[in-house]
């Protein structure tokens, strides 16, 4: 017996428009008042595209506004011997409200908020400007700072040296200077050396000073070698070769070292990444020829192992290995037997400095 078929219940009709819609139909949905009706936009008639056109590009985003690091917010002050300052937890407070003070005495204009802290081993006394103002706007009151911050401390340790900027430029010795178009005054130097690279190269020169100390040499000299600061991101306009006073000069990024330096590239001691002579990165993790960032564990058995962070030692197939020593530890750490002779090496030839201008009779804060 063949199964009934179902018989197919028909739509509704939709009522014309402009009528009412019947009883069955249901009633009428009135209208809300309040509810705003959409108006159709018109495009101009003299557009090149429609209004409403979606493949149009979108607007290019706002710039951001470069993050200024903490280097170039940083003024600090060393003592003349770096040695810790008594209840230096005390003294923060009021070297804080002392400076602030001082910046109301010279109509500062910078913000007076700064943070303090006071290095426990060697008394630097640190301050960060807020994170809109770079420590370049407080150049001219770095003499007022330091005269407040010693009138506050204790006798004794009143031997702070006046505060300076953190080191953010970058040095470029340039050699073969005429004398003549220079001068051997160095205020007069400054002012040619920042109209002439900004004239010409469009860097901006921050201080200058002669490589040649005293003047009494340079003076019957014709050419002379003058050292500029400039913003590390201008260097290359400048290097190796610089066109000043309608002439090609020679120049070089200088660098400056330590024992106590460690190179980023090498990890090894006494250079900078500046004046590294190395040809590929190395490692302080395992020693091999790769940077930190790049190191893994190459075995896909290791129970630490995981891709989004470094582990030392993390299983015995990568044993961490001293780039500098070959010991059994990264290059960074403090138990490093080259570290360690590096900064006992650079204490005694600190303690050899001092005791030689101590017996001369010199200017031992220098």
């Amino acid at each position: 017996m063949a199964a009934a078929t179902p018989k197919e219940t028909p739509a509704p009709k939709t009522p014309p428009k402009g009528k009412k819609r019947s009883a069955t139909g249901g009633p009428t949905p009135s209208k809300n008042p309040k509810q705003k009706q959409k108006k159709e936009v018109k495009a101009p008639e003299d557009a090149a595209e429609p209004a409403n056109d979606t493949t149009a590009p979108p607007p290019p985003p706002a710039a951001c506004p470069k993050t200024i690091t903490i280097a170039r917010r940083r003024i600090y002050a060393t003592r003349a011997t770096p040695i810790p300052l008594p209840n230096s937890a005390r003294l923060e407070p009021q070297i804080s409200i002392a400076i602030a003070k001082e910046f109301q005495k010279c109509g500062c204009s910078a913000p007076t908020n700064l943070q303090i802290q006071i290095n426990t081993t060697t008394g630097t006394v640190s301050l960060t400007t807020p994170p809109g103002a770079e420590s370049i706007k407080y150049t001219s009151y770095l003499a007022p700072m330091t005269t407040a911050l010693n009138a506050v401390l204790p006798k004794g340790s009143q031997d702070y040296m006046e505060f300076r900027r953190a080191p953010t430029d970058s040095q470029v010795v340039i050699h073969g200077l005429a004398l003549e178009a220079t001068s051997n005054d160095e205020e007069t130097m400054l002012s040619v050396m920042k109209e002439s690279l900004f004239v010409v190269q469009q860097v901006n020169v921050t201080s200058a000073r002669f490589l040649q100390k005293d003047p009494e040499i340079r003076l019957p000299k014709k050419f002379t070698s003058v050292v500029v600061s400039v913003p590390t991101d201008e260097v290359d306009k400048i290097t190796p070769s610089v066109l000043i006073h309608g002439r090609y000069k020679a120049s070089a990024l200088m660098w400056y070292s330590n024992p106590t330096k460690q190179c980023k590239k090498c990890y090894q001691y006494g250079h900078p990444e500046e004046g590294c002579k190395a040809t590929h990165h190395t490692c302080p993790i395992c020693a091999c020829e790769h940077r930190l960032k790049e190191h893994k564990c190459p075995s896909p058995t290791c129970p630490k192992k995981d891709d989004r962070k470094i582990i030392t030692d993390c299983c015995p197939v990568t044993p961490s290995k001293c780039a500098a020593c070959g010991g059994n530890h990264p290059a960074y750490s403090v138990e490093c037997p080259v570290k360690i002779k590096a900064k006992q090496d650079a204490k005694e030839h600190y303690d050899r400095r001092r005791a030689f201008q101590s017996s001369e009779g010199m200017d031992t804060t220098k």
